[in-house]
């Protein structure tokens, strides 16, 4: 009789903890905080563009601020959410600012697509973040597929202290200047982006760079 006892005791607690294990939420961070999107959140950033003009060897540069504000999120069926931005842009920003344009991101546990307001889609991020992952940005549209990695992850860059970075491309030779990387800080977002596309003859440059670094 005891022994009985003792073997209904023994499947009574098994069951109680697999039940409990069951029910228990479990909670993944897969990166998400890498990119925090907010109704109401602000994000500013400077802006240094140089162009290249191969006819006359001429270089101009100009510094601009933009500010982002999310405006509104869609929550879909579909366990997407649809954030709207409106972007407004400055030379001073002392003397105001100027409405631009305005896009979208959409996001979910997989992904953080970027959606121009013409629809265009480009995949800015991808989760579970982990370094060496690679996807092709432009799997929602029709370009040529373009891969990126994570190149860095939950590691210092400059004054952040957990940033991860995207490398898409740096070709940097005699002929051409061809960049493409972007870093996030963790519970801030994008804190530094450089795209170059310089083509360069006996040292005549043609083309641009530009340079968005984060406003704190």
């Amino acid at each position: 009789m005891l022994r009985t006892l003792t073997i209904l005791f023994a499947f009574s607690l098994l069951f109680s903890n697999c039940r409990k294990t069951e029910y228990e939420p479990v909670t993944t961070d897969v990166g998400q905080a890498y990119f925090p999107l907010k109704v109401g959140q602000i994000n500013m950033f400077s802006i240094d563009s140089v162009k290249y003009n191969a006819v006359g060897n001429t270089k101009d540069s100009v510094r601009k601020f933009i500010k982002e504000i999310i405006t509104s999120v869609e929550a879909h069926s579909s366990g997407d959410s649809t954030y709207r931005i409106e972007l407004f842009s400055t030379k001073d920003t002392s003397k105001g600012w100027n409405y631009s344009s305005y896009y979208f991101y959409s996001t979910n546990k997989y992904h953080v697509n970027f959606v121009t307001g013409g629809g265009s889609i480009t995949t800015d991020l991808v989760f579970p973040i982990s370094r060496g992952i690679r996807w092709n940005i432009n799997s929602y549209n029709h370009k040529e597929p373009q891969n990126a990695t994570y190149t860095l992850v939950s590691k210092p860059w400059m004054e952040y202290t957990n940033c991860l970075e995207v490398f898409v491309k740096e070709d940097i030779n005699i002929v051409e200047e061809s960049i493409d990387k972007r870093v996030y800080s963790k519970n801030k977002g994008l804190v530094y982006k450089i795209l170059s596309e310089v083509k360069i003859n006996n040292d005549i440059k043609n083309g641009f760079k530009i340079i968005t670094k984060r406003i704190e």
